[in-house]
């Protein structure tokens, strides 16, 4: 086993390419966690990121529904900060 080192938008990239049609908090969370702790995102972009995929944000939707649009909000957003983070270089 190959341990391959990704810089911090592919890193972001490969995120997005994991997250299906849908995802739960519990599992945005993580990878939010994950991201923070490899130091691929910032403190500030983890906190945007928790509050626009929470429960609180999403709660006046369907559970079906809210899974769906939770994973486009969600890649959507880690998408703009890998291309903020490709162009400061």
């Amino acid at each position: 086993i190959t341990r391959v080192k990704l810089d911090k938008p592919s890193l972001i990239m490969h995120t997005v390419n994991c997250i299906g049609d849908s995802v739960d908090y519990a599992t945005c969370h993580a990878n939010v966690m994950n991201l923070l702790h490899s130091d691929s995102i910032d403190a500030y972009s983890a906190k945007l990121l928790l509050a626009a995929t929470g429960e609180n944000s999403l709660r006046t939707l369907p559970s079906p529904i809210k899974e769906r649009i939770r994973a486009t909000i969600f890649k959507q957003m880690l998408i703009t900060i890998a291309e903020q983070k490709r162009q400061k270089g």
